[in-house]
Order: C-alpha cells, then sequence, then structure tokens
C-alpha cells in the first residue's frame, strides 16, 4: 500500500470513531452554558496537510444563547452552535465559496476543533475565553 493511502485509510478511520463517539452528544440541547467571546487561533496539521496550505488564521468567536458567530483575520466566517454537553458543530467559510463542516469539544474556558479542506488541508483550532 501506498503513503497516500494508508493516511487516507487511516483519517477516514479516525473521522469515523470520533463520529461515533460524539453522535450521542450531539441529541442534547442547544445550550448558553458556554455563551462568551473566544480568541485564539488555528494551526496547520503538518501529517495531514500539504505544503501550499496556509499556515494559521486568528479567530474571534462570539456565543450567544449556545449560537456561535465568529471572524477569521484571513477574512473566514464561523456560524454554529454549542449543546449543554459542550460539544459544538457549525459550518466554516473561507471564502471564495469554500465551505467545511467545523466540530469540536468546549469546556468552558477553552474550545477546541477541527477544520478539513478538500484540497488536503487540515488544523486543529484553540480558542480561549477572553
Amino acid at each position: 500500500m501506498n503513503k497516500r493511502f494508508m493516511t487516507s485509510s487511516l483519517m477516514v478511520t479516525g473521522v469515523l470513531f470520533v463520529a461515533l463517539q460524539v453522535a450521542p452528544v450531539a441529541a442534547a440541547p442547544i445550550s448558553s452554558n458556554f455563551d462568551g467571546r473566544y480568541q485564539g487561533a488555528s494551526h496547520l496539521i503538518e501529517g495531514l496537510s500539504k505544503a501550499a496550505c496556509s499556515e494559521s488564521a486568528n479567530f474571534e468567536v462570539r456565543i450567544s444563547r449556545g449560537n456561535i458567530f465568529g471572524r477569521t483575520d484571513d477574512g473566514g466566517k464561523i456560524r454554529g452552535f454549542v449543546t449543554s454537553t459542550g460539544f459544538l458543530t457549525g459550518t466554516y467559510d473561507f471564502g471564495g465559496g469554500d465551505k467545511t463542516v467545523f466540530e469540536g469539544r468546549i469546556d468552558g474556558e477553552s474550545l477546541v476543533g477541527g477544520l478539513m479542506k478538500g484540497d488536503g488541508c487540515a488544523w486543529i483550532v484553540r480558542l480561549q475565553k477572553q
């Protein structure tokens, strides 16, 4: 097997594992438990990304009544919601028509999520409550 196939297979297996683990959590109601402002940045996951991917972007996110609204310094937009158990999901708009799913967890002080772009780019997003 070639390295690209192995990487793709591992990534698909990991995504399925995470989806199966958080699926029951996603049924929890939207909650204002985590309302506030969060700031931080995305960081490129080098093992899953090509050399042409942007390194990082600064994020500013506001959660109000469980709804997530945010922007990045490179023009990206995030929209979504957070449940009472801290699961968050939404969409990230890269600009120029490219969008992806944004999912992660929040514990009240920090938010951690992931982004993948179809052309072979992946980022981890880490934000802190302000």
